[in-house]
């Protein structure tokens, strides 16, 4: 799915055929495939680019027409426009979708940064805060306004893995609904607000969306060709090698996944360090060039340690490169526990009152805190808490906050 932005309204967008058109002109002409990728992938685009094959012009098209059918098209103009400020063609374009936007000149609606741009509120610094500057690996409140609670012992492996390399491949289990998906936009949020020695850029690929259609009836068999084309460019910043691509089925899976794997990882574009997640193995059936190709991706960076690969629900055989594998399984024991949930809840209201303060936002008050913990605390089962209701609870109260709405 595309985007929840801080302000989120139902409404169906209404462009013409020519409208459209121009849309993708002004993407073309504004934006290379890479600048618009880190752009989108910044917002949550759900890594657009490995959504839609072919040429750039073609990916355009496929994107304006998918986030036109699911209502987002006005949040792509209001992005783009944002990171183009004063572009005739988005600004003529915004005009046209004005009604369920914010005003052009209202400043405080995108995500602000975690950094804050004043004092945090005295005594309220929140527990993602060192020295007043939030660390990102332990914030509670994502820069979407969704929260990321609890995983202390998650958060640590991640940053392990992220920082030191020295196992450069984190494989992440747990049963259904332990939030093994939301990885992606923990790490995302890491990636955007990392910086210095440590930068990372984070690139999630969805496989059962890689894999088509099929993926949403049941499960869907991937091609190798299809997988390394989507790995490539977040990697390298470039497309698959065209020996890879005409060697593809005309020589044994094993040899050509070695040297497609082996040209991604000798050419990874760096700094800042490169993240690739991979998600949807549950939905999706791996063919045996995916496999193979698969295989050697991870044999190459366990041997390289200069790119780091995340698992989300992966259930194939890592013994054979353990030594590079660093292994979390989720679990909500802790949200479980009601005295544990109301803590987190606390935790990430703090965080929010810190965050408030930081963006100039009315002061979130002591006894607004705890009104908002007891109404949340109230709509969830204690014992066994649904963690969708959980977040979009919090996620209300944070563009309340945050935005006014």
């Amino acid at each position: 799915m595309f985007p929840a932005p801080p302000c989120t309204y139902y409404y169906k967008d209404v462009l013409t055929g020519q409208d459209r058109q121009d849309l993708q002109e002004a993407l073309a002409k504004r934006f290379s495939e890479f600048e618009l990728g880190l752009l989108l992938d910044s917002k949550d685009f759900d890594s657009w680019q490995n959504r839609f094959a072919g040429p750039y012009l073609d990916k355009l098209k496929a994107l304006v027409d998918y986030t036109q059918r699911l209502g987002q098209v006005h949040w792509l103009v209001y992005y783009v426009d944002q990171a183009r400020p004063g572009f005739d063609g988005f600004v003529t374009l915004r005009t046209k979708l004005t009604p369920p936007l914010p005003g052009a000149n209202v400043g405080q609606v995108a995500p602000a940064p975690l950094a804050p741009a004043g004092p945090a509120a005295a005594g309220l610094a929140g527990p993602g805060a060192t020295n007043g500057q939030p660390d990102p690996w332990r914030t509670v409140l994502l820069r979407d306004g969704r929260p990321f609670l609890d995983r202390a012992s998650f958060r640590t492996v991640c940053q392990q893995v992220g920082e030191s390399g020295a196992t450069p491949i984190l494989s992440v289990g747990g049963a259904v609904d332990t939030g093994k998906s939301y990885t992606a936009r923990y790490l995302g949020n890491v990636s955007q607000s990392s910086s210095g020695n440590w930068r990372l850029l984070v690139s999630s690929i969805r496989l059962d969306w890689l894999a088509g259609p099929a993926a949403t009836e049941g499960s869907a068999d991937l091609d190798g060709l299809k997988l390394a084309q989507a790995v490539a460019p977040a990697v390298t910043d470039q497309p698959l090698a065209e020996f890879a691509v005409t060697s593809h089925g005309s020589e044994q899976d094993t040899t050509w996944a070695a040297s497609t794997a082996g040209w991604i990882v000798s050419r990874a574009s760096a700094p800042p360090v490169r993240w690739l997640l991979l998600d949807g193995f549950e939905s999706t059936v791996l063919s045996p060039s995916a496999q193979a190709f698969l295989d050697a991706l991870l044999a190459e960076v366990a041997n390289q340690g200069s790119v780091r690969v995340a698992l989300l629900g992966y259930r194939g055989n890592l013994s054979w490169c353990a030594d590079a594998v660093t292994t979390a399984e989720l679990d909500l024991a802790d949200f479980s526990d009601p005295v544990k949930l109301t803590t987190h809840v606390f935790d990430f209201l703090l965080e929010l009152q810190r965050e408030a303060a930081a963006r100039g936002r009315p002061a979130l008050t002591r006894e607004q805190v705890v009104e908002d913990a007891r109404q949340v605390l109230g709509i969830v089962d204690l014992s066994a808490p649904s963690l969708p209701t959980l977040e979009a609870a919090l996620t209300d109260i944070s563009e309340r906050v945050l935005v006014g709405v």
